[in-house]
């Protein structure tokens, strides 16, 4: 079975090109469209990994991070803040709530990355490298091995 990434984001385009970019490097992919929706999918399909948007209606990054701080079972998944507002770097942005993001998540010691979109790429394959330890499904896929993973989608009701 594939390691599983989850993706909240609400912008259509963004979240496309994510699923492809993910599936490329080996992982199944479960889709949510909003920041509520997503913290129902992460205790239902335990992702390796999750990918969320900063700023999304019904419950931004910050919240979706928040929310699942208390439970042993799911705090630990290794998370990935997207933001177009950001230059990659974590002192180099206005948002309060990804300073708050920051200094939370260091003091807890949680698996949390923060990567700018329109970013080539390469870049979110060497942020998850960083945020997983080092390896993706890609890389120890075996060869001749489909490695393109399947995809869940689920939509926000309105």
């Amino acid at each position: 079975m594939k390691p599983t990434a989850l993706i909240i984001e609400d912008d259509d385009s963004y979240r496309l090109l994510l699923r492809f970019q993910l599936q490329s490097l080996g992982f199944s992919v479960v889709i949510a469209t909003d920041g509520f929706t997503g913290v129902k999918l992460i205790s239902i399909h335990s992702p390796t990994v999750i990918i969320s948007d900063f700023t999304m209606p019904n419950m931004n990054g910050y919240e979706v991070w928040k929310s699942i701080q208390d439970d042993p079972q799911i705090c630990r998944i290794p998370f990935l803040i997207l933001s177009a507002q950001v230059d990659s770097h974590w002192g180099k942005h206005e948002h309060e709530g990804l300073h708050l993001l920051q200094a939370e998540s260091e003091r807890k010691g949680a698996a949390l990355s923060l990567l700018a979109k329109g970013l080539p790429a390469d870049a979110l394959t060497v942020a998850l490298r960083n945020l997983l330890g080092g390896s993706l499904p890609i890389d120890t896929a075996m060869q001749g091995e489909n490695v393109l993973g399947e995809t869940i989608f689920v939509r926000a009701r309105a």
